[in-house]
């Protein structure tokens, strides 16, 4: 560990004066600030850095060449995030493939796969990483999501990555504004079923070392999206006191709601256009056919007012975005 703050003191796992009272650990019969290692025949495999007993900095994990393999930062013994290359190797067991083309889906993955787990940790008497199994921060996940994001950007996984690096970054800045500095440490319901992480514990845990891809499995399935464009009858005011009325394209999302504002804005993005407003007009089969409305005059009001219809459903973003750029315009002139 080349920069440690709490480098005072640097003491071998089996030294004799080192113990575990509780989850703390003890040096001279005193809390321990410091660094902790062990070693394989003068090999160093682990070093831990502890203030008063607990984990706070850095736990890191080295390679049979002494490179390093895996770091885990710390704050009261829960952990709180990892380096970059660990999130990459993260990065790498989640999406798998080399290049993606939808950027917002993927995103939409990521969420839903650290929705579940927060889900799973629930019904746990601790909040632990899916991983290593130690017990987390309450930011830990926000700083996952940071983590994930900033990987895919990095190893460049992504068709267009210049619009994909746009999208993350924003969304970034919008998680970062929500990690506290005085972020609350994650509560436990019973001090008595607190999970042994103290330092007699590191050479029975096999997982330290290892991202153990089998404990994300379940929650990294194909994610089945539905999505229904949702018409909402409408009337739109404009000019001196003038309305007309239309139709204005909602989007239903199910399990995705939180990400329907941001698909709109693509559609718009891919149409060139303020408003997404749709009229139906009869066809010479008699039958009525959904017609976007080009030409609008400055809209100054809206009064949303009932069901319009539905279509659908579809299965990704990019049908919709496809389905609306096939559908015939109409100019409000001629309305």
């Amino acid at each position: 560990m080349k920069e440690n703050n709490n480098q005072d003191l640097r003491i071998h796992i089996n030294d004799k004066e080192l113990e575990d009272r509780g989850i703390v650990t003890h040096y001279k019969n005193k809390p321990f600030t410091g660094v902790i290692f062990d070693d394989d025949n003068g090999v160093v495999t682990i070093e831990m850095e502890l203030v008063d007993g607990l984990k706070n900095g850095k736990v890191v994990t080295y390679n049979e060449d002494s490179s390093v393999d895996m770091i885990y930062n710390y704050e009261n013994d829960l952990l709180a995030s990892y380096d970059e290359n660990t999130y990459d190797k993260i990065t790498n067991i989640l999406f798998k493939q080399e290049k993606y083309n939808d950027a917002f889906i993927v995103k939409v993955q990521l969420q839903t796969i650290i929705e579940k787990l927060i889900s799973l940790n629930r019904k746990e008497p601790i909040k632990r990483d899916p991983w290593s199994k130690e017990p987390i921060t309450d930011t830990y996940y926000i700083q996952l999501e940071i983590g994930v994001l900033s990987s895919l950007i990095r190893q460049n996984k992504f068709s267009n990555l210049e619009k994909t690096k746009k999208l993350f970054e924003n969304h970034i800045s919008y998680l970062l504004k929500s990690l506290s500095p005085q972020a609350p440490i994650t509560s436990i319901d019973d001090d008595s079923k607190k999970l042994d992480v103290s330092v007699s514990n590191i050479e029975n845990n096999e997982t330290i070392n290892t991202i153990n891809s089998d404990s994300i499995q379940e929650v990294n399935e194909e994610n089945d999206m539905e999505i229904f464009i949702a018409m909402e009858n409408t009337t739109f005011f404009y000019g001196n006191g003038e309305e007309f009325e239309a139709m204005e394209l909602m989007l239903e999302m199910g399990d995705y709601e939180d990400e329907e504002h941001d698909l709109i804005e693509r559609i718009k993005d891919q149409l060139n256009c303020e408003h997404l407003i749709f009229t139906e007009t009869e066809n010479n089969d008699g039958e009525f056919e959904l017609q976007r409305i080009i030409d609008l005059p400055e809209i100054d009001d809206y009064d949303g007012y009932g069901d319009g219809g539905h279509h659908g459903p579809f299965s990704s973003p990019d049908e919709v975005i496809k389905y609306v750029k096939k559908l015939k315009t109409i100019s409000f002139k001629n309305i």
